[in-house]
């Protein structure tokens, strides 16, 4: 497992009727859709932040939302980008060409776990998921 220490996630409930907003989604391992991510403007320090959003599709939890920032203000913080890019199928050798490609980013299903620690929420990318029999499954098994 590849461990983060200054991944920050946030949790969205609210396109989720039956949790309560407070409900966390639990710690654990889910099958996620990406269904954004973008680069946002520099943050406090001057660096530009990568934005994902993913869409559970489960075990449990399915369409709740999880968000994870990615700081690239760093050097390990752009080789951790770079690691989970190419997990999520999309490898880079420079991340300058990573705006114009963040679409093909899109739609591709992932593992993750989720782990919290005090107050901060971490999402860790384990691996792409790929059915061979068909690449964009809408419940693909683990």
């Amino acid at each position: 497992m590849h461990e983060r220490g200054s991944d920050q996630a946030s949790t969205n409930m609210s396109r989720n009727p039956g949790a309560r907003r407070s409900d966390p989604v639990p710690d654990g391992r889910y099958r996620v859709l990406i269904q954004a991510v973008e680069m946002a403007d520099p943050d406090e320090a001057g660096s530009p932040v990568l934005k994902w959003t993913l869409r559970i599709l489960g075990p449990t939890s399915a369409g709740r939302l999880l968000f994870r920032d990615d700081s690239l203000a760093s050097k390990e913080d752009r080789e951790r980008v770079r690691w989970d890019l190419f997990l999520a199928g999309l490898p880079l050798k420079d991340l300058s060409d990573l705006r114009g490609r963040l679409e093909e980013l899109l739609d591709a299903r992932m593992l993750i776990t989720k782990r919290t620690r005090g107050s901060i929420e971490t999402i860790y990318f384990n691996k792409k998921i790929v059915d061979l029999e068909d690449p964009h499954p809408r419940e693909p098994a683990v």
